[in-house]
């Protein structure tokens, strides 16, 4: 006599789901390589243009700081006319291009950016530079997405 049964053949809906549990063991590599990548582009664009980039130009310069900055800071980095950069030391420690103060933790599942410059603190009081707008992190969200979804 014939015997029925069900058996599985390929069940995608598990293989999707232990595809996921080890992609958020190795979640870090995407942040390391993709999400960083974005943040820093972001942080050059951002200070090139004075936050243009992201959304809210930065709060002017008074008048007679302005002219002192151009003429105390020309062979600098921008000249003395970018916002924000004066030598470059808190301009590189935010994008990454000195890691004399930039730090970059990359673990399991998150990362944190961020300087260590004494008065950066300051600054961003006055002038945010780690405030995103929408569009960077729609940029972000998507490419985590694709790393996590479909890569």
């Amino acid at each position: 006599m014939a015997k029925t049964g069900i058996f599985c053949v390929k069940n995608s809906v598990e293989e999707f789901h232990k595809s996921l549990l080890k992609k958020s063991n190795i979640i870090g590599a995407g942040l390391a390589r993709d999400v960083y990548s974005i943040y820093a582009n972001a942080q050059r664009q951002r200070w090139m243009t004075e936050n243009n980039s992201e959304g809210k130009h930065w709060d002017n310069l008074s008048e007679p700081y302005k002219t002192y900055k151009r003429k105390k800071f020309a062979q600098y980095p921008g000249g003395g006319s970018k916002m924000l950069v004066a030598t470059g030391t808190l301009f590189k420690s935010v994008t990454g291009e000195d890691l004399t103060y930039h730090r970059r933790i990359v673990e399991k599942n998150s990362i944190t950016i961020s300087t260590t410059l004494p008065y950066a603190v300051y600054v961003a009081e006055t002038r945010p530079f780690m405030e995103f707008s929408d569009k960077t992190e729609n940029k972000i969200r998507d490419r985590l997405i694709k790393y996590y979804f479909y890569e």
